[in-house]
């Protein structure tokens, strides 16, 4: 496959792809890119034409909870690359599986290489979402012992917002979403989602 070459390691990327991810993550669009996010959140809990914020804990349903229990991929070189640092793949096609089904990209030929192409990239961002979730966690924990102003209200309106995403991935994949790599990616997204909401409901638990 022709693009297959963005999501080796970083030990065989040419130097000006190691370059041109190193600026990526230093630019101001990848640095606003891992924030987004949050800010949203914190637009919610916070707006004047909305109802209040929330302060008291969403309720996480049994079948989330079994949902986040999924075992990460940690033989895979590919997770454990992109789960260590950004230098370690190129991020600037990844944001398609951000979100949820239906995705943009053209289905593959259902031959062994693009099968295997598919359980690489779910492998590559099981690892960069779990790199993202230390950081965002790290982030939240910081913010609530300084006291900043909000830092719950956020946490409770990201757990929110990742509760209705798993919802909502959920819902999808009980259709049709596509090739079997939208589907298997849509699936990753749906089992993160919930992983999410979990994370931050149990820390914010901690926490409080």
């Amino acid at each position: 496959m022709g693009r297959s070459a963005k999501y080796l390691t970083a030990a065989s990327k040419s130097d000006a792809l190691k370059s041109q991810r190193r600026e990526y993550a230093r630019s101001d669009r990848g640095k606003a890119a891992r924030k987004e996010q949050n800010k949203r959140a914190y637009i919610r809990a916070h707006s004047r034409r909305g109802p209040p914020p929330r302060t008291t804990m969403p309720t996480l349903p049994q079948a989330l909870r079994d949902t986040a229990a999924f075992d990460l991929p940690t033989h895979s070189t590919f997770f454990l690359e992109a789960s260590r640092s950004a230098d370690a793949l190129d991020e600037s096609e990844l944001a398609e599986w951000d979100r949820l089904p239906p995705y943009p990209s053209p289905a593959p030929p259902d031959i062994f290489r693009e099968r295997t192409y598919t359980d690489n990239l779910s492998d590559l961002m099981d690892g960069r979402r779990l790199r993202e979730e230390r950081a965002r966690i790290s982030d939240f924990r910081a913010q609530y012992v300084r006291g900043t102003a909000g830092s719950r209200e956020t946490m409770i309106a990201l757990i929110e917002a990742a509760r209705e995403d798993w919802k909502s991935a959920a819902e999808a994949l009980k259709g049709d979403v596509g090739c079997p790599r939208h589907r298997k990616m849509a699936d990753n997204y749906m089992r993160w989602q919930a992983r999410t909401a979990c994370v931050l409901y149990d820390t914010l638990q901690e926490l409080s």
